[in-house]
């Protein structure tokens, strides 16, 4: 009211001004409200090709994931049906048959049918950096038009979980022969999931539209992008100035920061990995097991959870994942204890002892960090640590020597579980995984090792399975090829409005399907 009894007092070009100025208001008000029907989520990565199968980078996976669609999902280790409704085993363990669940359409409107999934899982197996975790299937065959087959030699007990690894998502096979290329199709993938392809501009965002006909229920916001941001300072600054709603990966110190503000939420979910202190076992000094247990008891972990991470990394206590399958902490026996490390090491004659720690400078949150305070705590039990940075081309080569070429000693890496389950985590401890093939820093060989871990590989009853990898997890923690260091913390933030966002995110810094976040 007071606005129009102004303008009728004001001469006519300070009236068109006004009047402009009120539209361009209006505009705005416009603009803001359809915003909070677009939810913007940074990214500390670039999202490479939006094809699931063809990309790379956790972040990035989680992002064009949401178009695909996955046949099971994993959550706090139970796995359940997504477009897979129901599963069985046939022929003693060796098929795992899925029942595809019918009436799901892809954004082409097609029907999804075991064709698709057949073909879907078939390209992963070719084309996908993650596809070493099918590497024991050897037939996928679609039986009818709801029931797909996957064969292995063998019973493979965690495959059913396998299926859970973001990466292996379905597409319609449709759409991609309609496309004419599988170049075609990776730059407009078409899938079943929460949400279709609209634009993918390289270095800078993704954005995706609400697929009104998704089985699982038609998403609550209509437009996703995930913009990339790869200062993380701008990530911050962006989030609190309202820019975008979500963000990924940045310092502890900033989540503290962030949590007094009350328009955002801090969300720190259980991580599938951890950092690991891996000790080569194939030569002096870490060859004897007391020098290794010497190194666990002299290393403060909780005081670098509390002094690096202000407590956002949460001590590990075994060599596979907190969280997943079978996990138990009751043989990690190293709590800090600097006279029982100095007593050890006499033991094993090495009073002296002074090795290098080599690293991949940067590679992990804060690890510069993380080296020198281990060099500083075993300092004080007479220990020399020569602290050697790496980049990480050069690094990832120095610790994939072949064994009697390799000069490495001790070395910080991080490793994870896919899928919920620890067979993916342990496994890099069999003699399978020895470099330069595999991805065993520790160089560790272990007969009763191999035997439980091929047990557990084929044993079809949980129950057992379950005893078996207890067992495993003991005779690594006596052993101890590696020091289990810490949960790498796998921070977000969201603006307070947002809800729903830490469901569906994912132990591997992935996402779940988006279809249930929300914008209030």
């Amino acid at each position: 009211m007071t606005q129009s009894l102004s303008a009728r007092r004001l001469p006519l070009p300070h009236k068109l001004v006004l009047a402009l100025l009120l539209a361009v208001g209006a505009m705005l008000s416009t603009a803001t409200a359809q915003s909070r029907d677009r939810l913007v989520i940074a990214l500390p990565i670039d999202i490479t090709i939006p094809d699931l199968h063809k990309g790379s980078g956790l972040p990035a996976f989680g992002a064009v994931a949401q178009i695909a669609d996955p046949l099971v999902l994993e959550r706090d280790g139970e796995i359940i049906p997504w477009l897979a409704e129901s599963w069985e085993y046939t022929d003693g363990g060796r098929n795992l048959i899925f029942k595809i669940r019918e009436g799901v359409k892809a954004h082409d409107g097609t029907d999804i049918t075991a064709e698709d999934v057949a073909w879907s899982i078939n390209r992963f197996r070719e084309i996908s950096i993650g596809r070493s975790s099918l590497a024991v299937v050897t037939d996928v065959t679609a039986l009818d038009d709801y029931h797909v087959q996957v064969s292995t030699e063998e019973p493979f007990a965690p495959l059913l979980a396998t299926f859970s690894y973001t990466l292996i998502g379905v597409y319609s096979k449709d759409a991609y022969d309609a496309a004419g290329s599988d170049e075609a199709f990776s730059l407009h993938p078409v899938g079943p999931g929460p949400y279709q392809f609209v634009e993918w501009v390289p270095g800078q965002r993704l954005v995706l539209e609400a697929f009104e006909d998704y089985w699982a229920g038609a998403p609550k916001v209509k437009t996703v992008e995930f913009r990339v941001i790869l200062d993380e300072a701008a990530r911050v600054a962006a989030l609190e100035a309202g820019e975008v709603d979500v963000i990924h990966a940045f310092a502890p110190i900033e989540a503290e920061r962030l949590s007094s503000n009350p328009d955002v939420t801090v969300i720190n979910p259980p991580s599938a990995g951890f950092i690991r202190l891996n000790m080569n076992t194939s030569r002096p000094p870490f060859d004897d097991p007391r020098v290794r247990q010497a190194m666990a008891y002299a290393i403060d972990r909780e005081a670098i959870d509390e002094a690096i991470f202000l407590g956002t990394a949460p001590v590990s206590h075994s060599l596979v994942p907190a969280g997943t399958f079978a996990y138990t902490d009751e043989f990690d026996v190293y709590q800090y204890d600097p006279e029982k490390a100095k007593e050890l090491l006499a033991e094993a004659g090495v009073p002296d002892l002074t090795f290098e720690l080599a690293y991949g400078a940067g590679r992990y949150l804060l690890d510069s960090e993380v080296v020198a305070i281990v060099q500083a705590q075993l300092a004080e039990i007479g220990v020399t640590a020569n602290i050697r940075a790496m980049e990480w081309a050069q690094f990832s080569e120095y610790i994939r020597q072949p064994p009697e070429e390799s000069q490495t000693q001790m070395n910080l890496t991080w490793w994870r579980s896919v899928n919920g389950d620890p067979d993916s985590a342990i496994g890099v401890f069999t003699a399978a995984e020895m470099p330069p093939a595999g991805n065993n820093p520790t160089y560790y060989v272990s007969e009763e090792f191999e035997r439980l871990y091929a047990a557990q590989q084929t044993e079809p009853d949980p129950d057992a399975r379950r005893e078996l990898l207890r067992d495993l997890q003991r005779v690594l923690m006596e052993d101890l090829p590696a020091v289990p260091m810490y949960q790498q913390p796998q921070l977000w933030a969201a603006r307070s409005d947002v809800v729903g966002m830490e469901d569906v995110i994912t132990p591997l810094s992935t996402l779940r399907p988006l279809y249930t976040v929300s914008i209030e």
